[in-house]
């Protein structure tokens, strides 16, 4: 009880209020004080997840499992379970993820480990995909000189600033006055006429990454990502992981990691009697 007052109260003056937003790290049920809450999926656990999805696979199965309480972040998951998979070998060349994983720090994390992350960008406007933005510009990519603008106008200069990973492009006041595209630009014209458009590297690596998101190879590329939501569906149908009988983290960590290991178990023997199926075909035929 001390710990749900501390969590959800506060002392103001001489009053005790009741926290308008206490977040999702606070007491749900006090016989099981481990059980946290997301503002979504409401009180308890999870678990994050990582399944194998190529095509040539009999059967796809989980390689990575890490029960969390339900307050835990999603984007903060997808270190831990690079570790995971590191550890037990079964490192993948690409991850797909959904858009809550996708942050441009986890692509970065992924990219350092030797694995491309297939995600959807967080906060993506509707609408924007096309128009003109950092990607637009070509720029060297040892220097991070701008060597022209989307029109093919070279800059009147470069300002680089590594340390803030900043970049300063300064177009002439000739080549924007006339330019047929200068509405859609992103460049701004300053007091002595000339125009200036400045961008950080990760505002680069996004645009770019909008713009490959609005294509039908991306698209279809990223379909395999949906094969983990009927797994997910099939864990609580099949295992009764949605709703288990037991309380405390230790318990249900414990009792969730069963589940998926007999879940592996189950898509092996899918596998076996697949493969024996094809064995007697051929051997028939």
């Amino acid at each position: 009880l001390v710990r749900v007052f501390n969590d959800q109260c506060e002392i103001t003056a001489d009053k005790i209020e009741i926290r308008a937003h206490p977040g999702g790290d606070v007491v749900q049920n006090t016989s099981d004080q481990g059980a946290t809450r997301d503002g979504k999926k409401g009180p308890g656990y999870q678990v994050q997840l990582a399944e194998t999805c190529d095509a040539a696979n009999d059967v796809q199965l989980i390689v990575a499992a890490i029960p969390q309480t339900a307050a835990e972040q999603d984007p903060n998951a997808v270190e831990p379970v690079l570790d995971v998979l590191a550890q037990n070998d079964v490192m993948p060349k690409v991850l797909f993820t959904d858009t809550s994983y996708g942050s441009d720090e986890n692509v970065q994390k992924c990219e350092s480990k030797g694995v491309e992350m297939v995600s959807p960008t967080p906060g993506q406007k509707s609408g924007d995909a096309y128009a003109i933005n950092s990607d637009d510009f070509v720029v060297a990519e040892n220097s991070h000189e701008v060597e022209c603008c989307p029109r093919g106008e070279t800059p009147l200069e470069t300002i680089r600033d590594d340390a803030k990973e900043t970049t300063l492009v300064v177009m002439s006041a000739t080549s924007c006055d006339a330019c047929p595209q200068r509405a859609e630009c992103p460049v701004k014209c300053r007091p002595n006429g000339n125009y200036e458009y400045r961008f950080t590297d990760k505002q680069r690596r996004l645009d770019s990454r909008r713009r490959e998101e609005a294509t039908d190879v991306f698209r279809e590329r990223y379909r395999k990502r949906s094969g983990i939501e009927a797994t997910n569906s099939m864990l609580k149908r099949v295992t009764g992981m949605g709703r288990l009988r037991i309380r405390g983290s230790p318990g249900v960590f414990h009792s969730i990691l069963l589940k998926v290991a007999g879940w592996n178990l189950f898509q092996a023997a899918r596998a076996l009697a697949m493969r024996t199926a094809r064995r007697f075909a051929v051997e028939v035929g």
